[in-house]
């Protein structure tokens, strides 16, 4: 039985990482809302509020709870795919990180 559990990822451990800003995109276009929409309700400026969906600038630690508060994700679901993002990035992945395309980054790799 223990080799069964090793086939499984725990939560948290998978070989791929989702941008946030593709999250807070499927959210946005689930609850109706456009960008501008997100913008007037987290006080970001539209422009940032581009460039987060797109994935140029970084999700920051102080954008997490306004994006909570107006999505209803919690603020560390958006700081956790933004730390993995980083950490893909950190790692010589291509920003657009999924395994589909580029495979796990080596430095990820062993454990």
């Amino acid at each position: 039985m223990a080799t069964a559990s090793r086939e499984f990822y725990s939560l948290g451990d998978t070989d791929y990482a989702t941008p946030p800003g593709e999250i807070l995109r499927e959210l946005l276009e689930e609850q109706g809302l456009t960008q501008r929409d997100l913008a007037r309700r987290t006080g970001l400026s539209p422009k940032h509020v581009n460039r987060l969906v797109e994935g140029v600038v970084p999700l920051s630690a102080d954008v997490a709870p306004r994006l909570e508060h107006v999505t209803g994700a919690a603020a560390r679901l958006w700081n956790t795919l933004e730390a993995t993002g980083q950490t893909w990035r950190g790692c010589g992945a291509s920003a657009t990180w999924p395994r589909a395309r580029h495979g796990w980054p080596t430095c990820l790799s062993e454990r």
